[in-house]
């Protein structure tokens, strides 16, 4: 018997006592054994080894379907997500479990769907209010930090072209902590719609990890440039499996700066291709790797939702003109070897997830704590490398110019 075996009969008895299951753990590499070992560990800790992401980085690469599957099976049995699948929950959708249960198949078999709800004007509204309480700084070398009200305003009156150019052209909300904790943003990300399709998506209580906001303007199209602002082809490694939603604000058309999808390779992925998670396809290589048919542009009106799975390959293109305004929502099966900072917890109770029972509120919300907020801020300082200096930044900027220039940009 391995040694992951004891430690899944001690959290998942049931689902050790079916009949062929120890089997599958048994069948498993030993990569995909160890991963798996101390992702139980971490679980039964109640800790996330983030410290060690560094060291355990090879693990993402073993949560495969596969493996994924065995691990939502085993985390559903230590706590219950089928109060998530009550029919009459609150929500500011109005729901249709037929096209709902489409959209998981969806899912499954091609790593993302463009939900058949939008978020209403109303609602987007509501959202934009929230993100104008934030505050916004972009990548670049000279970096700019900008209100959402400043952001949204300079788009208004036409100056945003003071805060963009080949210093940088995306502004990502500062703190994801303060998004999460506006209002509506709550709402939605504890709305009974987006909680039971991550769910079902991930096989067990989807946690809470991440909210996010950015604003994208015309990019200068420098490789670093582009490879900052996830405008090249790349996969997501972020935990043993996690589910995203993102929700267009603004009208995206060919010209705004649309999603891009490679279809199904949630399931081939890029690193089994040979591609290292960490890097960046440009688009003449890209074919390489993937059919031409399956790289699919996602466009929409304000107010559209998809949700994927971004371990599959994708980017966003460059946006020719306008602005494009996102936002994400995202949920993860486990917090083993987490990269996001952890949310603070709330000073009051959320009233979104009173209608749940506590062992699910818990885990959903399990990315709120204070404790863990301060030890990753620690590590994080800990970590930081000395400023550059204003002349080395000037050189940076300079030698970015001359780079585009050079190539006709």
């Amino acid at each position: 018997m391995t040694e992951v075996i004891p430690q899944i009969i001690n959290i998942a008895p049931n689902w050790a006592g079916v009949a062929g299951n120890i089997q599958k753990v048994e069948s498993l590499t030993l990569a995909k054994k160890e991963a798996l070992k101390r992702l139980l560990q971490a679980e039964k800790m109640g800790g996330t080894f983030a410290a060690e992401r560094d060291r355990y980085i090879d693990d993402l690469c073993a949560f495969d379907l596969s493996l994924n599957n065995i691990i939502g099976s085993i985390l559903e049995e230590r706590i219950s997500s089928q109060a998530l699948y009550q029919a009459d929950l609150p929500t500011v959708f109005e729901r249709d479990e037929v096209k709902e249960e489409a959209e998981l198949q969806a899912m499954n078999r091609n790593g993302y769907v463009i939900s058949a709800l939008r978020l209403s004007q109303d609602q987007q509204k509501a959202v934009l209010d929230d993100i104008a309480k934030c505050s916004f700084v972009n990548r670049g070398i000279f970096p700019i930090e900008l209100s959402g009200t400043k952001l949204i305003h300079a788009i208004g009156d036409k100056s945003i072209s003071k805060y963009i150019g080949v210093n940088g052209d995306t502004f990502w909300v500062k703190d994801l902590d303060q998004l999460a904790h506006q209002e509506h943003l709550r709402k939605l990300a504890f709305d009974p719609y987006f909680l039971s399709i991550a769910g079902a998506y991930l096989g067990c209580v989807p946690i809470h990890v991440q909210t996010n906001a950015w604003f994208s303007f015309p990019t200068f199209n420098e490789k670093n440039n582009l490879s900052t602002n996830a405008q090249m082809f790349h996969q997501d490694k972020e935990f043993a499996k996690f589910f995203k939603v993102f929700i267009y604000l603004t009208d995206v058309t060919e010209d705004n700066g649309p999603h891009v999808f490679i279809e199904g390779s949630h399931i081939d992925e890029a690193h089994t291709l040979g591609v290292p998670i960490t890097d960046r396809i440009p688009d003449l290589e890209i074919t390489k790797y993937y059919a031409a048919e399956r790289i699919k542009t996602l466009l929409g009106p304000a107010g559209t939702i998809t949700f994927a799975d971004t371990s599959g390959v994708h980017k966003g293109l460059t946006v020719r003109s306008g602005y494009r305004i996102m936002l994400q929502l995202e949920y993860a099966s486990s917090l083993y070897l987490s990269p996001v900072a952890p949310f603070s917890t709330p000073v009051h109770a959320v009233p979104e997830l009173a209608v749940y029972p506590e062992a699910l509120r818990a885990r959903v919300m399990a990315n709120y704590s204070d404790v863990e907020r301060q030890a990753y801020a620690d590590r994080v300082a800990g970590q930081t490398s000395a400023e550059y200096s204003g002349l080395r930044k000037m050189l940076q900027l300079i030698k970015r110019y001359l780079r585009g220039h050079k190539a006709g940009i």
